[in-house]
């Protein structure tokens, strides 16, 4: 189907049309170039518009519900403007609309903030729905038929946070977004591979190639410069040394990645030393030491910011051979943005002689099983407490107080700005990192509902009280790996 005549017959549609969500979604379908329900009509309930599905009530009640679309292992699409609605639980969007308009608005189209908390609780629908299902898909779709679609992703399958996806700045498609065939092509992967956009595998293929080129390096360093007769001491002093060298390399190009180095200034750097590999060490020492203080560089003509954490606070760069500064350049060379930071900790591992990593227990622990610990520890309280206060504000907003609503919303932002978090045994920070991602990820939840009950925007910032690094603890005898963490 033409982009250009889906659009303009869409956005030009009267409500009475735009209650057929079912003829949205099938042209949507042709857009995408996927098949539509009615394209495969075979027998069962795995994709289909108006998927029954059943409510347990705590009193032991079972209701009927309606899914607008589903495809089993993919989405559950949940269209807001659907004129069908039956027993679909407490968070009818049409009940939710006509809480919002006040009686005299006539026939006057809801507010912004009206239709975007309308949005919201679609989207709350969808997560009943998903709930009430025999699984939990990767995908949750909110069409606002005509206007935009949303997309919500949990790619953990677990049910417990559908965050934006791809990121909270474009997980709202406009119709004139999917001019865009990017957008088109994500949608399309919704519809028939929906973990192949799992960001996590991505970021596994990165961290897994750099990982092995530093691994190698890390070895190939370790083994020239061991000596015969050493005691474990010296052992573990080399390792150590190895370690925070290496170590100084992975931030210096993460740096890079992200701009903080501007003008992949740290690969140039390396470059710069190509047959000449056995003085790097030489200018390494400045190079990190204006990286600890801050200053002009004059090998790549910039300044250096200064980075605060300690890492490069004692700069003695190892000597390497030629083949050691390619593996570098190579690994400089790879989109550091999208390695998981838990590489870290694995690098360290690989530096630390055996003995010493066996006594301070560093062992690299994945990210999935990170997870797995916070959320039940952290994020579910967290979030209880939160939808929980969410839904008393959204009671007064309704009722008309408004600053009521907005004052329950950032009391409850103070509060989760004034949880630590301990790790007693940090290491490198996995567990510290991924708490603060998550809980930064429900912040931005938090600041989103203030945005739609009309929170000025130059206030969500909150005079730079947020969720911020300051709030989480670690202890670690290891000083590189503290520092690491830092």
């Amino acid at each position: 189907m033409d982009v250009d005549a889906f659009i303009a017959h869409w956005a030009q549609a009267p409500i009475g049309e735009r209650s057929h969500y079912q003829t949205f979604i099938i042209q949507l379908c042709r857009l995408i170039g996927v098949p539509a329900p009615d394209d495969e009509r075979t027998g069962d309930l795995d994709y289909c518009f108006e998927r029954p599905v059943r409510f347990r009530h705590d009193d032991g009640r079972a209701t009927q519900g309606w899914i607008d679309c589903a495809k089993r292992g993919c989405f559950v699409l949940e269209a807001k403007q659907s004129s069908k609605r039956r027993n679909g639980g407490p968070l009818d969007p049409a009940v939710q609309l006509s809480l919002f308009l006040k009686p005299s608005a006539g026939p006057r189209a809801p507010s912004p903030e009206a239709v975007d908390r309308l949005m919201r609780a679609a989207k709350r629908q969808a997560e009943n729905y998903a709930k009430a299902l025999d699984e939990w898909p990767p995908f949750l779709i909110i069409v606002d038929v005509g206007r935009c679609i949303e997309v919500w992703s949990d790619f953990d399958r677990q049910g417990k946070a559908y965050i934006p996806y791809p990121d909270r700045a474009t997980y709202r498609i406009e119709l004139e977004h999917l001019r865009a065939p990017e957008v088109r092509d994500r949608l399309r992967r919704i519809w028939l591979d929906p973990l192949s956009l799992d960001p996590a595998a991505a970021v596994a293929e990165a961290t897994t190639d750099i990982a092995r080129r530093l691994a190698w390096l890390v070895r190939s360093i370790g083994q020239r410069r061991s000596t015969a007769g050493e005691d474990r001491v010296q052992r573990a002093a080399r390792a150590n040394q190895t370690a925070l060298f290496v170590m100084q390399c992975i931030f210096a190009m993460f740096a890079d990645s992200v701009g903080l180095i501007e003008e992949r200034g740290f690969l140039r750097f390396l470059e710069a030393y190509r047959g000449k590999a056995d003085r790097f060490h030489e200018g390494a020492r400045v190079f990190f030491g204006l990286m600890d203080q801050g200053g002009h560089c004059l090998a790549i003509q910039q300044r250096l910011r200064r980075f605060n954490g300690g890492l490069f606070r004692s700069a003695v760069p190892l000597p390497i051979t030629e083949e050691e500064l390619e593996a570098l350049i190579a690994a400089a060379r790879c989109d550091w943005a999208l390695v998981e930071p838990a590489i870290f900790g694995a690098l360290l591992e690989q530096a630390l002689d055996p003995q010493e990593r066996a006594e301070l227990g560093a062992h690299y622990t994945p990210r999935a099983y990170v997870e797995r610990l916070i959320e039940p520890t952290i994020m579910e309280p967290l979030r209880a407490d939160w939808e929980a206060v969410e839904a008393q504000a959204l009671g007064l907003y309704l009722e008309g107080d408004v600053q009521g609503a907005r004052r329950m919303i950032r009391t409850f932002h103070d509060q989760l700005c004034r949880v630590r978090v301990l790790d007693p045994a940090c290491g490198t920070g996995n567990f510290l990192y991924v708490a603060m991602h998550m809980m930064k990820a429900l912040e931005g939840e938090v600041l989103g509902v203030l945005a739609e009950m009309g929170e000025e925007q130059g206030r969500l910032g909150l005079d730079g009280h947020v969720v911020s690094p300051e709030q989480f603890h670690g202890l670690e005898k290891n000083a590189y790996a503290a520092w690491i963490a830092e």
